[in-house]
């Protein structure tokens, strides 16, 4: 891209911009909006899951979720270059700030979304939790008590 976008002959700031105006459009192009293409994805896959018992949506919904997947993916390098350009201008002088800016970003990923038992995917981490204890709870109660070892003096 810098080959073709720069002009030997040309001034140095009359190529810096040119070459500037050519990687964001090349970016906007090759990468478009990451945030809106995540929620125009999560709004179809939502549709999808509401009418679920047609059968050839099936193959819609998990070629939605593997977009949905690269999308994320994208997003999570996009904050991890937007922390490493801050710290390349702010130098040394905010490491700790950036450090956990990014270790959080890192952490938020691993319960970003959740497909809960309506089967509508949500993002809200109360939603998350009471799904997670609403699993384990019903997973739990299918183990017969008879599974249990006794313990002498003890009642289960």
């Amino acid at each position: 891209m810098l080959r073709n976008t720069w002009t030997e002959n040309a001034p140095l700031l009359s190529n810096a911009t040119n070459f500037g105006e050519h990687t964001m459009n090349w970016n906007i192009n090759e990468f478009g909006h990451i945030m809106k293409h995540k929620r125009i994805l999560m709004a179809r896959v939502d549709r999808v899951l509401e009418k679920s018992n047609i059968p050839h949506l099936i193959d819609l919904e998990i070629e939605l979720k593997q977009e949905l997947n690269i999308v994320l993916d994208q997003e999570e390098s996009l904050w991890y270059q937007h922390a490493w350009t801050q710290w390349i201008n702010d130098s040394d002088r905010k490491t700790n700030f950036y450090h956990q800016t990014t270790k959080a970003e890192q952490r938020s990923k691993y319960y970003r979304m959740m497909q809960l038992e309506n089967g509508h995917c949500s993002e809200d981490t109360k939603a998350i939790r009471i799904g997670v204890v609403r699993f384990f709870e019903n997973l739990l109660l299918k183990i017969q008590p008879l599974a249990f070892c006794s313990i002498q003096g003890v009642a289960l």
